[in-house]
């Protein structure tokens, strides 16, 4: 239910979206062609309708409207961060303050408030700058999902974000008809904090790409090096392949090692990294 209405409300909006200027260029394409932009949006809002309602619901729709607003209204990098410190307001009921750490169960007593505003902050954003190829925004989010499955007890949910997630890959996989755009990954990132809460040590094995990617980001996210609002690779139109654009990301650094790929190959390649992190999930 959740994948056909998510695949029917993509496919009934984006011309909606199009016509009312809402796109984006491909630029790893040979004709640079506009497509939708801002499709996490709509399925964000078919997510929400399946959601219990609890603060899952509530954090989740925090960070859609975070997404949103950055999509719309392209807001700066200090709002971003404050709203997304600002959604642990519908956490601070939470009564349970421990953690599993290293396979023991920590009591944080009031500094799990700032271990959990810390999470709210970077998860949504990591999300945010691990993208920038056709199919990493949606695919990542999916296998991080996955995932979870195996470590919490949120699986109704999961379960919703996974169907809907597969129906939106279907629209962002390569070549994409649509951009899912920052929408999807706030909005992804507030849904993991939320129903990972005191396994987040599993959460973090698993986004082991975006913690590294985040690292090799600082410089450039601190100001230290010059950092342009795209830091995607560069596209060879020749030979319909990407190559590193000397920024500070994973998936440069990838291109730098390896050589350049193709679109499609590099982000197979970045996924199986991702679901790499199910295994390192389990064996630590």
């Amino acid at each position: 239910m959740q994948a056909v209405a998510t695949y029917m409300a993509v496919s009934f909006s984006g011309p909606i979206f199009s016509k009312m200027g809402i796109v984006g260029k491909d630029l790893h394409k040979k004709d640079s062609s506009e497509i939708p932009e801002a499709m996490g949006l709509v399925a964000g809002l078919v997510l929400l309708a399946f959601l219990p309602r609890d603060s899952t619901l509530f954090l989740t729709l925090v960070g859609l409207w975070i997404g949103a607003l950055d999509d719309i209204l392209d807001i700066r990098w200090r709002y971003k961060l404050l709203f997304s410190a600002l959604a642990y307001l519908f956490l601070m009921a939470e009564k349970n303050t421990s953690v599993n750490l290293f396979g023991h169960l920590i009591d944080l007593h009031l500094f799990y408030h700032v271990y959990m505003i810390l999470w709210c902050i970077w998860c949504g954003n990591a999300i945010n700058i691990y993208a920038g190829i056709n199919g990493i925004e949606v695919g990542q989010t999916l296998v991080i999902a996955v995932g979870l499955l195996f470590f919490t007890e949120a699986t109704d949910a999961l379960i919703s974000y996974i169907f809907v997630a597969g129906a939106l890959l279907i629209h962002n996989w390569y070549p994409a008809s649509v951009f899912v755009g920052d929408s999807w990954c706030y909005l992804s990132g507030m849904f993991f904090v939320a129903v990972a809460r005191h396994e987040t040590e599993q959460l973090a094995i698993i986004m082991w790409p975006q913690v590294l990617n985040t690292l090799i980001s600082i410089p450039e996210l601190t100001g230290y090096k010059e950092c342009p609002r795209h830091r995607m690779p560069k596209y060879d139109s020749k030979t319909d392949t990407l190559y590193h654009s000397g920024k500070g990301t994973l998936i440069n650094i990838i291109l730098w090692a390896l050589g350049p790929m193709h679109e499609k190959k590099l982000c197979q390649l970045l996924l199986a990294m991702q679901v790499s992190g199910i295994g390192l999930a389990f064996l630590i």
